[in-house]
């Protein structure tokens, strides 16, 4: 929206594409990139210019690179991609071989599937547990205790969910003492998936695990907790908060 509306203009390319979006960092970062391509670095406002020279040499955080090294390094894949795909580099001469555009074909990843419903792992005797599963609790803004996720770190232990539909997707904690799970669907192993993640000191609550494309009808998805974890993680702890059921439109 920002690159059609914005007319070239970098101020307004970056404030329709900042207001268009729930997500107002990658979008508008993503769009001015573009307009640099088009009119170069002296094409910005003198402002923009300046801003990028002060902080060029400045590393960006949990990263090695800055903005110099960065643009220096794309640089090289640029001159690289353009030998590849037969131009030729000579000193400051750059030949670019002509290639005519052609339209990729259109790929859906999953065509035709809606949202149906999200069922908390909290909701009833919808969910079928084996094991010794517990509860983790977190507080709330106004200081009461809420359950957040059930979890598990022992070998065996099972977690299952039958529904009707074509997909399914499976919510949990990507934290630091997360472990590894082996997920089925109908018995037959669908993959095994690793919950760590610890990332300048971030963690999520998050899509551990998804499938779609699964036949109509009703299914079985079982989760059996490994008991293991990556060498680095603090635990081997699997946290589920929900699953979201999908079926198709036909």
């Amino acid at each position: 929206m920002g690159l059609l509306y914005g007319e070239g203009d970098p101020m307004k390319t970056l404030e329709i594409s900042t207001r268009c979006g729930q997500d107002s960092d990658c979008n508008p970062s993503n769009a001015l990139a573009v307009i640099g391509v088009i009119k170069g670095f002296n094409g910005l406002p003198s402002e923009m210019q300046e801003g990028v020279k002060t902080m060029g040499d400045s590393t960006f955080i949990h990263t090695s690179y800055s903005f110099n090294t960065a643009v220096e390094s794309t640089y090289k894949y640029a001159l690289a991609l353009i030998q590849k795909d037969g131009g030729t580099v000579s000193g400051n001469k750059i030949r670019i071989k002509f290639q005519k555009p052609v339209e990729p074909p259109l790929e859906v990843a999953f065509p035709d599937i809606v949202f149906d419903r999200s069922i908390s792992v909290f909701e009833g005797n919808t969910w079928s547990k084996k094991g010794k599963w517990q509860i983790r609790e977190v507080s709330s803004r106004d200081g009461k205790k809420i359950n957040q996720s059930i979890f598990s770190d022992r070998p065996g232990d099972e977690l299952s969910l039958a529904f009707t539909g074509t997909g399914i997707a499976l919510y949990g904690n990507w934290f630091k003492d997360g472990g590894k799970a082996d997920v089925y669907i109908d018995g037959k192993l669908q993959r095994t998936i690793d919950t760590y993640y610890y990332f300048a000191n971030q963690q999520h609550t998050e899509c551990i695990w998804h499938v779609m494309n699964l036949q109509p009808g009703e299914h079985i998805m079982k989760l059996v907790v490994k008991g293991e974890k990556r060498p680095e993680g603090e635990g081997a702890r699997v946290y589920i908060t929900a699953a979201k059921i999908f079926r198709t439109i036909l």
